[in-house]
């Protein structure tokens, strides 16, 4: 039986690439069906007739899609914002969007994905560290609600 060992270990490697692959085509399928929402166009991608058996595959992408028209998070790997500062992972997590989004929600997505938030109050010390970024790329639209300021550049010029 040790001969197998090799093989189960290859096996799991490719099972955890599969998971990774899925994970990020379920937030690429989010963020275009958010833009096609945005946009007003109907999804582009053809649903699976009712008595057609699901894939996994189909199951991931209504469930992507399903996301985003509840407003929910992305769902992020533990280790996605590992050894990035707070500035770069809250970039990196808000620019799956378009638009603002609940802060709460940054918040969980940055702890949830390895992002080292100190002090007594997380969300407080982020806020203020967000807050004195002196590129100033973060913006309240409203009331807890956190965006880049990218989202709104051409908006509020004038040409």
């Amino acid at each position: 039986m040790d001969d197998l060992e090799p093989l189960r270990k290859t096996l799991e490697h490719y099972r955890q690439q599969e998971q990774q692959k899925l994970s990020e085509l379920q937030r690429i399928r989010a963020i275009i069906a958010q833009l096609e929402a945005d946009l007003g166009e109907p999804p582009s991608s053809a649903e699976a007739p009712s008595n057609a058996p699901s894939s996994p595959m189909s199951t991931v992408i209504g469930d992507a899609v399903a996301l985003f028209r509840n407003n929910a998070s992305i769902p992020v790997r533990p280790d996605e914002f590992y050894g990035m500062s707070q500035g770069d992972a809250a970039k990196a997590y808000l620019r799956n969007f378009t638009k603002a989004i609940p802060y709460a929600q940054l918040v969980t997505a940055l702890q949830n994905g390895g992002a080292k938030l100190g002090g007594a109050d997380p969300g407080k010390t982020l806020y203020v560290s967000l807050a004195r970024n002196p590129r100033k790329e973060f913006v309240w639209p409203s009331k807890g609600y956190i965006g880049l300021a990218e989202f709104y550049a051409k908006k509020d010029s004038g040409s």
